[in-house]
């Protein structure tokens, strides 16, 4: 069990994240603003400046929303979901962003009916952590590709890019709360993606391609088990209970 004193260290580290991650975005948003209240425009700054505070409140909302998936996570709500027209529709808002990388060029190829049963929001939330991740490793550009395969009762999904791959160090503590190598980011994307995964009952890998790099592995049962449902237990820890 957490003990008292290990959830207030916990909560201290959170606490001190948050505050430098959010304090940034928040001196550029105010910036900004006070330059704006100013008498003389230039059009040009002026609509550079505007950009700026929709990227930066685009932060935040990055931001809060992994915390809160960490800290307050939803148990799994199963239904039918077929998937390569999910992440079909997933990729087509995705590119239209402000948050994508344009000179990444992400490749699906997969034109059979792949259906299961999952919480299609909380896998858009998987997806969009590893496409985000991949752009971040490629900031001059590159691809990434996603692969479906069906074998026998799972699903296997590939997320594929030609960055600079994962180093020893980093992928020991890769699914750490906290862990990042960014100079932006809490380093919650991939260990709420790695939570979410499990309450699936599921696996997530991510390991480098044999030429260049890395690529994410997903592996998820066409439908979850009968005999099992998911709680949260303490700080998001999910917990298997027999019914």
């Amino acid at each position: 069990k957490v003990t008292q004193a290990e959830k207030l260290a916990t909560i201290g580290e959170m606490t001190a994240v948050l505050a430098h991650e959010i304090r940034n975005p928040l001196g550029i948003i105010r910036s900004s603003a006070e330059y704006l209240t100013t008498k003389k425009r230039d059009g040009k700054i002026q609509e550079e400046l505007l950009s700026n505070i929709i990227d930066e409140a685009d932060t935040l909302n990055i931001v809060i929303n992994n915390t809160l998936g960490l800290a307050r996570y939803k148990t799994p709500e199963f239904g039918q979901l077929d998937l390569a027209e999910h992440i079909r529709g997933l990729l087509k808002r995705w590119i239209k962003s402000p948050e994508h990388n344009s000179r990444v060029i992400i490749e699906f190829e997969n034109h059979q009916v792949c259906k299961i049963f999952a919480d299609k929001n909380q896998l858009s939330q998987v997806f969009i952590n590893l496409i985000m991740n991949s752009e971040d490793a490629m900031p001059d550009g590159g691809q990434i590709t996603i692969e479906i395969h069906s074998k026998n009762n799972e699903v296997i999904l590939l997320f594929k890019d030609t960055g600079s791959g994962i180093s020893q160090e980093h992928k020991k503590n890769i699914f750490k709360k906290f862990y990042t190598t960014k100079d932006k980011g809490l380093g919650l994307g991939l260990a709420v993606s790695e939570q979410i995964v499990n309450a699936h009952n599921g696996s997530i890998l991510l390991e480098n391609n044999k030429n260049r790099g890395a690529c994410a592995r997903i592996c998820l049962p066409c439908r979850p088990y009968k005999k099992m449902q998911f709680s949260l237990g303490e700080f998001g820890q999910v917990q298997e209970i027999e019914r």
